[in-house]
């Protein structure tokens, strides 16, 4: 299964697409955090979010480290509930790494997504569970 959130009026809602979870598996890899295995759903992205704290990167000289957070969205093992994942990463300001060269076995936190699922019906057009 994989899934695509968008927010509407506040809350966030989720339409789901079947898909192999082996598929995803190895197509975006499988993170453990406090003893709970997730299925990572999509690549790793930016949050462009400011951390506490004078270490982000425009509280630093070139040269100096900075911290920055990355977030992808993940499924449980079941493919049931959803979660975003985050990392926090130092870089040096000017010397920054690849996406690809730093370590996601390392999580900061997970959060979970608090969604209302939406299917496609047989049409292409997604409904909401009481309405099957």
């Amino acid at each position: 299964m994989t899934t695509k959130t968008f927010q509407f009026q506040r809350k966030t809602y989720c339409i789901i697409q079947w898909m192999n979870l082996e598929e995803l598996k190895n197509k975006y890899g499988v993170i453990e955090y406090e003893g709970k295995k997730y299925i990572l759903l999509e690549e790793a992205d930016f949050t462009n979010g400011v951390l506490p704290g004078n270490w982000n990167y425009n509280d630093v000289e070139a040269g100096e480290e900075y911290q920055f957070q990355m977030k992808a969205e993940a499924a449980d093992e079941s493919g049931e509930k959803l979660y975003d994942v985050f990392w926090i990463f130092w870089e040096v300001k000017g010397d920054e790494k690849l996406p690809e060269d730093f370590d996601y076995d390392n999580v900061n936190h997970v959060e979970e997504i608090e969604i209302e699922y939406y299917h496609y019906d047989k049409y292409g057009f997604f409904i909401k569970p009481e309405e099957f």
